[in-house]
């Protein structure tokens, strides 16, 4: 009938855009895991313990605004707050970094086989980042895209919020990728001008979502995330390229 006709389309249009967010979403950052870290033991254990410490950094954050109940009316302080304990985590684990790669390092038969090196660390800890940041913010709105209906903000009437969810959490595997590499360049070198670069780009590129809350904001929010997010890639990958030994230095 035309009916079942009607509904076994939809069923089937909901399992076609269930699986585009869903590959738009997470599969560079899952083919990246397959390929750049599931294989090494160590950098996956730090790949984990990255992951481990972004939660950690939300928790601080919800536990002051469940606290303090009226920062829930300023977004940006808020944002703010919550991007000051992110940071303050990606020290920690450049911290946690350099105590692994020492322990490592005493032992010569375990660093031969378990070297850690500075570009495959903070690729791995990036990773981490963005995998979970990824998962615990969008995962939810992404899983509900095989469901019966689509959906869209009122600020957004153009593009479904699972689409826009979906590039937001490509465009952030990038973005936490880039961060943490250029962060741990610039922690190596206590060079306060990257280390400040980082927490700028982050504070930009959290700005920009915040416009999804104005009529039509997405349109703009979208690009301008994923122009940061392209923009620190770019920033990582260029002081790789301009100085790959000394990234790699263990010492």
């Amino acid at each position: 009938s035309t009916a079942e006709y009607m509904g076994d389309s939809a069923l089937i249009f909901m399992s076609q855009l269930f699986v585009g967010c869903l590959s738009i979403g997470f599969s560079s950052s899952a083919v990246a895991f397959l390929t750049a870290v599931v294989h090494k033991p160590q950098v996956l254990l730090f790949f984990i313990t990255s992951a481990f410490l972004w939660v950690i950094s939300m928790v601080f954050p919800a536990l002051l605004e469940y606290i303090v109940t009226d920062l829930q009316n300023f977004s940006i302080l808020t944002l703010l707050i919550g991007i000051s304990f992110q940071e303050l985590m990606r020290y920690v684990v450049f911290r946690t970094y350099l105590s692994i790669q020492a322990t490592i390092s005493r032992y010569p038969s375990m660093n031969k086989v378990f070297r850690m090196e500075d570009p495959t660390s903070s690729f791995a800890a990036g990773l981490g980042w963005a995998m979970v940041s990824s998962i615990m913010l969008y995962g939810p709105v992404l899983g509900k895209s095989n469901g019966p209906a689509t959906y869209y903000m009122e600020s957004c009437p153009r593009i479904s919020l699972f689409v826009l969810s979906a590039w937001t959490s490509f465009f952030n595997t990038f973005l936490h990728v880039g961060l943490m590499s250029v962060a741990f360049y610039g922690y190596r070198r206590r060079n306060i001008a990257l280390v400040a670069s980082v927490t700028l780009l982050h504070i930009l590129a959290a700005l920009s979502t915040l416009l999804n809350e104005i009529g039509g904001g997405c349109q703009a929010s979208l690009p301008l995330f994923g122009v940061a997010s392209i923009v620190a890639a770019i920033h990582a990958a260029y002081l790789h390229y301009r100085s790959p030994a000394t990234l790699s230095s263990s010492s």
